[in-house]
């Protein structure tokens, strides 16, 4: 899929001050209006922390969003989650849906008009043949072009799929123009170093992921091919140097390891190599590939019955990938894959879309990935955005359980989901859902904490709101957490447990002023009780 673009943070407009003299002859709020202002900071406080931590997950995204490694799941906004309060998405698009660069070229005004679009319309039959599905492609790709020329995202889009078809050279020449509009485009760098690494020509795939690197210093998936291409060209002290950085990163690639053991064996190192090895084997990536390596360096290490050991499990998961291979091959439909594949050129584009302010495009592009690929998660999350976006929530809701078979382990979807159902007033279907969460991901605080918020916005009991709330804390220590919790102990007007829990959210989140202003008030009242 295309990267978007790192974009600088929108700066805060600024904020006007009150005038002193005004805010001197204002009355004393009586106990109403200050329970009222009491919530309202309680509000903001949630919401505050909600919205810093998606902004960082935000930033992340855009670190990583490299192909295949981010999507938009971290593009949807985390709603306002205080006790009944709505889930509101923000005018404007959020920020992990890019800006894209402004560009001589086509003004946005002359772009075809949505309606007159060649794009496939959502119930038009799925290509029955791999022409047609190509012609098909062709289109969306010179549609993308033909709406914005000059933007190497666009071109970028198009370049890929003719590396996709097998135009390599076409391809590289699309990257070029890229990289003639923006010197500083990592992902056309990024393209043509694997078409050089496809041709055996690591050297020039060294040079060119060094520059996607330099573009875009922070991008994991191009320091792993550089270091990949580096070991290919055995430059193995470069590669070392490489992948021990990025094996610092929070996030890592678990070929990261195997690719050290790689660089390592070349300098004749083995003891690093069996580490690293190992390291790969105990982070998940314990393929035929790890146990070769770290049979091999067993070996020249004297280690003879560690190596056989190592070399056994070797054959036997060599045996069973060949198996699976036989299988695949025997299941293989050339015509489903494809659509596999060109499902992502449509979610790329319908970013790009989405991203220019263009929704009606972004959704007939999301539909079709869709439809083409049963399991794809992005345009399923994409389409949900844009579906509650414009106020059809049952229909967002249905996109986001999609995406909760899909992937059983990941229940940020189904949080949101239970959140809109509490938002359509569906309590009931609201708690069957959020209980799911709860079985789902029984060490995870979030689950319990919506629960709580569903319990007291139903008007229901509050003492089993306070079970839930107190669980979330309990499993998940978290600021926001304890914001809920402290909501809930107000509503039952404990003020000392809601001092408590809010005390703990300030300890936790120093830096957010909601939280500051929530604390006080309570001290206020409590003081006063």
């Amino acid at each position: 899929m295309t990267e978007p673009n790192p974009t600088a943070a929108t700066p805060a407009a600024p904020q006007r001050r009150p005038n002193a003299a005004v805010a001197q002859r204002r009355p004393t709020p009586s106990a109403a209006v200050r329970r009222g202002v009491w919530r309202a900071c309680l509000v903001a406080a949630v919401v505050a922390t909600l919205l810093g931590l998606w902004w960082l997950a935000v930033r992340d995204w855009l670190d990583r969003a490299g192909r295949g490694e981010a999507d938009l799941s971290e593009a949807l906004p985390e709603p306002a989650t205080s006790p009944g309060a709505a889930f509101a998405l923000p005018e404007a698009l959020p920020p992990a849906l890019p800006t894209l660069p402004t560009l001589p070229g086509l003004p946005p005004s002359e772009a075809p008009a949505a309606a007159d679009d060649p794009l496939p319309k959502p119930d038009a039959p799925l290509p029955s043949t791999q022409a047609e599905l190509c012609r098909e492609m062709d289109g969306v790709t010179e549609y993308v072009v033909a709406c914005f020329p000059d933007e190497p995202d666009a071109l970028e889009i198009k370049a890929r799929y003719q590396k996709w078809l097998g135009n390599s050279a076409e391809a590289v020449r699309l990257w070029e123009r890229c990289i003639a509009l923006n010197p500083r485009y990592a992902y056309a760098y990024y393209g043509i170093g694997t078409v050089a690494a496809n041709r055996g020509e690591h050297l020039q795939a060294v040079e060119s992921f060094r520059k996607a690197l330099s573009s875009n210093p922070e991008w994991p998936r191009a320091e792993l091919e550089l270091a990949r291409a580096l070991v290919n060209a055995t430059q193995s002290e470069e590669a070392v140097a490489v992948l021990e950085k990025h094996l610092k990163r929070p996030m890592v690639l678990t070929e990261a390891c195997i690719l050290l053991g790689q660089a390592h064996s070349q300098r004749k190192d083995f003891a690093k190599a069996k580490e690293s090895y190992t390291r790969a084997i105990q982070s998940g990536a314990a393929t035929a590939d790890a146990f070769y390596g770290l049979a091999m360096a067993c070996t020249r290490l004297g280690e003879k019955e560690q190596a056989r050991q190592h070399m056994d499990k070797f054959q036997a998961l060599r045996a069973e990938e060949m198996k699976v291979r036989k299988r695949d091959k025997v299941q293989y439909d050339d015509l489903e894959a494809m659509k596999g594949d060109t499902a992502g050129i449509c979610t790329s584009a319908a970013r790009l879309f989405l991203a220019r302010g263009k929704p009606a495009q972004a959704e007939k592009l999301c539909r079709r990935a869709a439809a083409f690929d049963r399991t794809q998660v992005e345009c399923r999350q994409a389409l949900a955005f844009l579906c509650r976006r414009s106020g059809r929530i049952a229909e967002a809701i249905g996109f986001l359980k999609q995406v909760a078979e899909i992937e059983p382990n990941d229940v940020t979807g189904l949080i949101e989901a239970g959140r809109l159902e509490m938002e359509l007033k569906q309590f009931d279907a609201a708690e069957a859902t959020l209980r799911a969460v709860c079985q789902r991901a029984p060490k995870g605080g979030a689950g319990p904490a919506a629960l709580a918020q569903l319990y007291v916005a139903a008007g229901r009991s509050l003492s089993e709101a306070r079970k839930w709330a107190e669980k979330a804390v309990e499993l998940e220590p978290a600021a926001p957490h304890y914001v809920v919790l402290a909501a809930v102990c107000e509503k039952q007007n404990d003020l000392a447990a809601a001092l408590a829990a809010m005390k703990r959210a300030t300890e936790l989140d120093r830096d957010n002023p909601g939280y500051r202003k929530a604390y006080q008030w309570l001290q206020t009242q409590h003081s006063a009780k």
